[in-house]
């Protein structure tokens, strides 16, 4: 991997996972050199090594949360489907009910509404549906509904919970293992600063084994302006 400048703070978790390898090496061949202690030197290796598993943590709960989001949306699928089923059957039966029993039935059920996109609205939809057939028997015992496609929403409906809680708690342990990196992230680029201008007082821009400390010489600097390597700003 090229470095093109030794701005830390901006590097991508891959360019900063390389600088971090190099200088745990680097640190320990010069360290002594560049007037570390060994204390000193222990403390760069930790951060250095501090940042690899934070990493892999954050990416195995990307991972996570893209598998539990595809699980939702085939659950939410299967649940509209059911949804759907369940208010053909009711306008069905509202071909043959009496005016009074018809208005009920709509009402109740929301088949004057279109099916909501938002999950959270389609959610109440469906949640209602549920419990406006698990009372009609009560408020018009004489109308008998068949229950084969309502059960079979119950079931999918609490199957759709089931992952829409599932992935809270996938994306609540992303957000903290992003945070954690963050903090981490922070770290080596305070300590690749740290290092950065020791070295450069001690060997200056120009010196090509600044690459062995996970950083670039004044003619390894690039810019968006130029079509090569130009003078290090932060020398």
């Amino acid at each position: 991997m090229d470095f093109k400048n030794n701005s830390f703070t901006l590097d991508t978790i891959a360019t900063l996972l390389f600088r971090m390898r190099l200088l745990s090496d680097g640190i320990a061949k010069y360290g002594d050199e560049l007037g570390f202690t060994p204390e000193e030197i222990g403390k760069i290796q930790d951060v250095c090594a501090s940042l690899f598993p934070l990493a892999d943590r954050e990416e195995e709960e990307k991972a996570d949360v893209a598998e539990v989001f595809a699980g939702l949306r085939e659950k939410e699928g299967e649940t509209r489907k059911a949804v759907f089923a369940c208010r053909k059957l009711l306008r069905g039966e509202c071909q043959f009910a009496d005016e009074t029993t018809k208005k009920y039935i709509e009402e109740r059920f929301e088949l004057g509404q279109k099916v909501p996109k938002r999950r959270a609205d389609f959610m109440k939809m469906a949640k209602n549906m549920i419990e406006a057939f698990d009372t009609i028997a009560v408020e018009l015992p004489d109308v008998l509904l068949p229950p084969v496609p309502f059960e079979r929403l119950r079931e999918k409906f609490a199957l759709l919970n089931t992952a829409l809680d599932k992935v809270l708690r996938e994306r609540a342990e992303r957000k903290a293992a992003t945070s954690r990196l963050k903090l981490v992230r922070g770290e080596c680029a305070k300590t690749l600063r740290r290092v950065y201008l020791r070295a450069t007082s001690y060997w200056g821009i120009d010196e090509p084994r600044l690459l062995e400390l996970g950083m670039v010489d004044k003619s390894g600097v690039w810019t968006s302006k130029a079509a090569g390597p130009v003078g290090n700003a932060d020398g």
